[in-house]
């Protein structure tokens, strides 16, 4: 029989090695060992703390279309961009939304929380249809506040 985690051990005319309890020759006594849990590691920082933050508050300017069939509105969206091991990782700020030609929309968002681990990045104001970027903002991320 095994001496694993709730395994019935049968000792007879001896002293059990887990509980210290006399068994009594000739007596049979059923035992269910339970393992002491293994240690807890220490427990890690949160993931929290392993994700910075970074604030901007400005504003861009949407420029205008020229051309047959340009319209005066534009679906305007803005995003984050940082590098992630080696790559470009996008998180969107604002969904794209119709925003008229040669208008000034703010660019203003608090607690942006960047990629795990990294600590700066770009806000890109861009049109969502063409995917031409418009303005780009550098950002540097920190510890919350």
């Amino acid at each position: 029989m095994g001496r694993g985690a709730d395994a019935a051990l049968r000792w007879r005319g001896a002293t059990c090695p887990f509980s210290g309890i006399r068994i009594p020759l000739g007596d049979e006594g059923d035992f269910f060992v339970v393992r002491k849990p293994p240690a807890v590691p220490e427990v890690p920082k949160s993931l929290s703390d392993e994700y910075f933050y970074g604030d901007i508050d400005t504003s861009c300017s949407i420029g205008s279309r020229e051309g047959p069939g340009a319209s005066d509105h534009i679906n305007v969206g803005i995003r984050l961009r940082q590098q992630v091991n080696g790559s470009d990782e996008y998180t969107q700020l604002m969904d794209p939304i119709p925003v008229a030609l040669g208008s000034r929309i703010p660019v203003t968002f608090r607690n942006i929380r960047g990629a795990y681990g990294v600590t700066e990045g770009f806000v890109e104001v861009f049109d969502a249809d063409t995917m031409e970027i418009f303005a780009t903002y550098s950002i540097s991320f920190g510890p919350a506040s």
